[in-house]
């Protein structure tokens, strides 16, 4: 089953990237990242009604707040980075966010990672790397030298790290 969700996933995820590359040209970029958002409403709605309104502390409104924050200003950066560049060269830098959250769980969690974890991390970004680096046309700092010109992949790692605190907000709101 889980091989199903997983590539269910991939594909879905895949779709909105290609979806707001393409609408990019005609939507204003703060209307097409509230509209990502936008259609979770209804669903969340009918949850609420099912299953009633949870407790909230205040723990759960700051990581609400926080979270909700950093979220609100990826999506936008986020649709930006896709309206301005490619989506080969942007969307590779969201590979970042497990770097980020290196940094970013010590020091909002007091959360380490485990040593096959941060392997995985580096792994997943060394494979990031040799997939943007050029064949025989470029050099071993192409893909930094990139990275410094091209501003798609710079709003794009910006969205990585913002991802990165929300999403540690997202389990103290969890916990909570």
């Amino acid at each position: 089953m889980w091989i199903v969700l997983s590539i269910s996933t991939a594909l879905f995820l895949s779709l909105r990237d290609f979806s707001v590359k393409r609408l990019s040209t005609d939507l204003d970029p703060l209307v097409l990242s509230w509209s990502l958002y936008i259609l979770s409403i209804p669903l969340m709605l009918l949850l609420t009604f099912l299953l009633g309104v949870p407790q909230f502390n205040g723990w759960c409104v700051k990581a609400m707040l926080v979270g909700g924050g950093c979220d609100a200003l990826a999506s936008l950066l986020y649709v930006k980075a896709l309206q301005t560049g490619d989506l080969s060269k942007s969307i590779p830098m969201l590979s970042f966010i497990p770097v980020f959250q290196l940094l970013t769980a010590p020091v909002i969690l007091s959360e380490y990672p485990s040593l096959m974890g941060g392997i995985g991390v580096v792994v997943v970004v060394i494979g990031t790397y040799v997939i943007n680096t050029p064949g025989n046309s470029g050099s071993f700092s192409g893909p930094f030298r990139s990275l410094l010109r091209d501003r798609s992949s710079q709003l794009m790692l910006g969205v990585a790290f913002l991802w990165s605190i929300s999403a540690m907000y997202h389990k103290i709101g969890v916990q909570h």
